[in-house]
């Protein structure tokens, strides 16, 4: 299954009756749920006239199952196949509000995630096929990220197509992948209530071992533009207002050779990051000042203005429906809750390792020229004096711009 919304426009009168009788809360009637089994109006994949009873008794065994656990959480959903133009039953549940954990300790809440279960008919029994899902509604920085659930695919296009499903990575060695398979062999109704326990824990749970398909981090850092370049105007602009205003070097030196560096460490980072806040324009520092790329060694995002970049770029763009225990229910875009988010602060962000990179080899330079001159001068005033012309082997520290 793909795209599970309702206002199709294709398929064919049944799909209009299915539409009526769900909005009408009469489509789980098992009579006549029966009368479309029997006329082959919906069936599951694999279903054939001789088996038509076995598959009534077992969906309606399931179509009870789902009603007692999930209650109003759960609704019959008939999906319909173009291929082989049938219409196909399946069953949808909404997790209202949840919060998503992994093994390091990081969470996210997620809202309204639809996990969609489909079926086929084989061995002699209803047997539970795939599991797919999507989200019925999204914060405006997980539409930026694409982000449905870690282990559904990323999503750029939800805005505008909101109800289209992607199938879930179960993994090869889950509970919930085992007993997908041990059903497809022999089906065991008083086990798959067991195994829609599972399912309920799966979406809980991010796998970092099972390797997701998008990480709960990336929401985070939506929106946020990975920097790999540095401006040689901004490098010059920052070493000439050190020079120009004769700023004393908080910085940590070593000894290279006999010849004194500047140390890249977070004091060489803070004497240019108050340069860059005080002398560079927002647009041009929000590209010096960074955030590093959690898990990451070399990778850094540029300075964040706010949340109105998502804003802007989140809304729906989609009539698209779905009909959910008696009534329409379009796809939303809510607010981040504020309570659960950590303001950044400036204090939050480094300068860009090659920008203070840069920075220091050019002031470094300048130390080892002013340096060279002065040793210079004072070789050419003693150069009379054969006992002191011997020439220094170190370069002198005192600096003086």
């Amino acid at each position: 299954m793909r795209n599970i919304k309702d206002n199709n426009e294709y398929g064919s009168e049944i799909k209009k009756i299915l539409n009526n009788a769900t909005l009408m809360g009469l489509h789980k009637n098992k009579k006549f749920l029966a009368t479309l089994f029997d006329e082959f109006h919906i069936t599951m994949p694999g279903h054939a006239s001789s088996n038509k009873e076995k598959v009534k008794a077992d969906f309606f065994t399931i179509l009870d199952l789902f009603e007692a656990k999930y209650k109003d959480q759960a609704d019959l959903g008939f999906h319909y196949d173009e291929d082989k133009n049938i219409m196909i039953p399946y069953f949808k549940v909404i997790y209202p509000k949840f919060t998503i954990t992994n093994s390091q300790g990081k969470s996210h809440v997620i809202k309204d995630l639809i996990v969609c279960h489909t079926f086929r008919f084989g061995n002699g029994c209803v047997y539970p096929s795939n599991l797919w899902g999507t989200r019925l509604s999204k914060t405006h920085l997980e539409v930026l990220s694409g982000y449905n659930q870690s282990h559904l695919p990323s999503q750029k296009t939800w805005p505008d197509t909101p109800f289209y499903c992607q199938r879930f990575c179960i993994g090869s060695d889950t509970d919930v992948s085992r007993m997908l398979a041990e059903f497809e062999i022999e089906m065991d109704l008083d086990r798959y209530e067991l195994f829609l326990f599972c399912v309920d824990s799966m979406v809980t749970w991010e796998s970092l071992e099972g390797v997701p398909y998008i990480k709960m981090e990336t929401i985070t850092n939506a929106g946020s533009t990975r920097v790999t370049s540095v401006s040689d105007v901004l490098i010059d602009k920052v070493v000439k207002t050190i020079i120009e205003e004769k700023l004393p070097l908080d910085v940590d030196f070593y000894l290279d050779e006999g010849i004194y560096k500047i140390l890249p460490n977070e004091r060489a980072g803070e004497f240019v990051k108050k340069i860059v806040i005080r002398k560079v324009q927002f647009e041009e520092s929000k590209r010096i000042l960074v955030s590093r790329v959690p898990n990451t060694y070399d990778n850094y995002l540029m300075m964040k203005t706010d949340s109105s970049l998502a804003r802007s770029t989140s809304k729906i763009n989609s009539p698209d429906y779905i009909i959910f225990r008696g009534k329409k229910v379009y796809p939303r875009i809510i607010k981040e809750d504020s309570r659960t988010q950590v303001a950044t602060t400036i204090e939050d962000y480094i300068v860009y390792p090659k920008f203070l990179k840069n920075v220091i080899r050019k002031l470094e330079y300048r130390i080892y020229e002013k340096a060279v001159v002065k040793n210079a001068t004072k070789l050419f005033n003693t150069s009379s004096d054969a006992s002191r012309s011997v020439a220094s082997d170190t370069i002198s520290v005192q600096i003086n711009f």
